[in-house]
């Protein structure tokens, strides 16, 4: 919980000086909101069916800013029926937010979400997935569009 609130002091200090930070501009992409991945046994993902040992899955993509400069927040759980795919550790996707801000390497720096309850944003958006604070909010989305 610490570390979330220290992420967010650092986001608006870089939100500040945004113009003096080298920042990836994505203005528009725009993911499906039903966004179409793998899943191989092993809990690989891909974009395309290898073989037949992956199965499809569903990633929701909660498309809430539409304009330029937007970036993409995750939404992370330790609940198996209600998420998406699973990251290991007992930890799994429920999805993710589509927000105002930059990416910062492969961290999406929100400026839309400083404004939101950090404890609230999962469940405001996924509500039917996030129950009783067993969500949480990560940033590291950059590797949809390539970004280390």
């Amino acid at each position: 919980m610490t570390r979330f609130f220290i992420s967010l002091i650092f986001a608006v200090i870089f939100l500040q000086y945004q113009d003096a930070i080298c920042a990836v501009d994505h203005k528009n992409y725009i993911l499906p909101e039903e966004t179409r991945m793998y899943l191989s046994e092993s809990g690989d993902l891909a974009e395309v069916q290898i073989d037949s040992s992956y199965r499809e899955i569903v990633v929701p993509m909660i498309n809430y800013y539409k304009g330029e400069g937007g970036c993409y927040l995750v939404c992370y759980s330790v609940d198996s029926d209600h998420s998406a795919y699973p990251l290991g550790n007992g930890n799994y996707v429920v999805g993710q937010i589509r927000m105002d801000g930059k990416y910062f390497g492969s961290k999406c720096v929100s400026k839309v979400a400083v404004n939101f309850d950090a404890m609230d944003v999962c469940h405001d958006f996924f509500s039917n997935q996030c129950f009783a604070n067993s969500c949480w909010i990560g940033s590291e989305t950059g590797a949809w569009f390539g970004l280390d």
